[in-house]
């Protein structure tokens, strides 16, 4: 049932039922998606076999990375969905970057279907280093799915004596060393090594899981557009039931389901994650510059994604087409805006809708 991407093409309305078989590590399904398939046009989707289930959580923060103007600061902009409505930026030893001096808008590097990315540079001589954009707290999630797309430029980063650090997530306990906003999961390179890891950043926490696909600093990682995501799920204090689990490019490289964020006999008393930093790296290099877009945190894997493939495990690109909560049930989910991105156009590729478990509903996608 494909069509091409003129909203001439197809009927201002219509409903495309399709009968999709069973695939390994997903559901069987029965879409009906009412609406024109054309590029930027809002459809709803129904299962009529089966159901969706809830959407168990909420959209903390979406920005697409076109929200601003070109060189306008990101400190202030109005976020495109989530409850955390507004963008906020904080760098050590500037505190918020109101001007726009290291976390700005920028046309400079875009990726498809963009106008924009959400840039995150060293100036100053290469102080003011530790910085990024998210949100603020004031939040308690236990679970977070966080997933953006980034480009890194060469020459900015090499291994050194300092962590290279891609984000942060602030907890919001506080150790028995008077340690503040712990645990704090970042997605990193440790100092000295050139391979990325996630930890807690925090002391008697478990080590460093580091990659088993090699992901490392330089050519893996540099001057291309990959898509990271990542779920991190707060453990009970003392009991090693906590998740973290990151994929770059549809491929998962860390993983740990039984990790301790937080030790019992620190009485960290953490419940839950308080915010959410992105380019929170500490740069070793004036000029150094990092471009992201599709800058996406739920507390929920609920989601609709396109796919480049016809079922959803041999995808290698997925672009997540963003809804509220509000706009889920378990048998509809509403104003689904279909936006190729980075896939370049919907013809050739799929729709997908991912449960609360991160399981597909339909391993075999729908045509688009």
């Amino acid at each position: 049932m494909a069509t091409n991407d003129s909203p001439l093409s197809v009927a201002a309305s219509r409903s495309l039922l399709l009968d999709l078989d069973n695939g390994g590590g997903g559901g069987s399904g029965n879409l009906s998606i009412t609406g024109p398939i054309s590029e930027g046009s809002t459809v709803s989707v129904s299962p009529t076999d089966g159901n969706f289930g809830d959407f168990d959580g909420v959209v903390v923060q979406y920005a697409r990375g076109d929200e601003g103007a070109n060189n306008d600061p990101i400190e202030g902009e109005a976020a495109t969905l989530g409850a955390q409505g507004t963008l906020g930026t904080f760098v050590i030893g500037l505190g918020a970057d109101s001007s726009g001096e290291h976390l700005l808008f920028s046309n400079a590097n875009t990726r498809p279907g963009r106008s924009m990315s959400l840039r995150r540079r060293s100036n100053n001589g290469g102080s003011n280093r530790n910085g990024g954009f998210g949100y603020g707290g004031g939040r308690s999630d236990q679970k977070l799915f966080i997933s953006y797309w980034r480009y890194s430029k060469s020459g900015s980063y090499s291994i050194s004596d300092v962590n290279w650090k891609d984000y942060y997530v602030f907890g919001n306990g506080t150790s028995g060393a008077s340690l503040t906003e712990v645990p704090q999961p970042i997605l990193h390179v440790p100092a000295g090594q050139s391979a990325y890891a996630m930890g807690a950043n925090l002391s008697g926490s478990d080590s460093n899981v580091f990659s088993n696909a090699g992901w490392s600093l330089g050519s893996d990682t540099e001057d291309k557009w990959q898509r990271w995501d990542t779920l991190v799920v707060l453990n009970t204090p003392g009991v090693s039931d906590g998740v973290c689990r990151v994929w770059r490019d549809r491929t998962v490289g860390i993983e740990d389901e039984s990790f301790m964020w937080q030790p019992g006999n620190m009485n960290v008393n953490c419940t839950g994650w308080k915010n959410y930093r992105l380019g929170y790296m500490d740069i070793n290099y004036n000029g150094a510059i990092r471009d992201y877009t599709d800058s996406y945190v739920a507390t929920t894997e609920a989601r609709v994604e396109i796919g480049n493939a016809s079922t959803w495990d041999a995808c290698t690109h997925t672009e997540i087409l963003p809804v509220s909560e509000t706009d889920w049930s378990s048998t509809s989910i509403s104003n689904v805006v279909l936006d190729s991105a980075g896939l370049g156009s919907l013809s050739g590729n799929y729709l997908y809708v991912i449960k609360s478990d991160g399981t597909p509903y339909n391993q075999n996608g729908e045509p688009l």
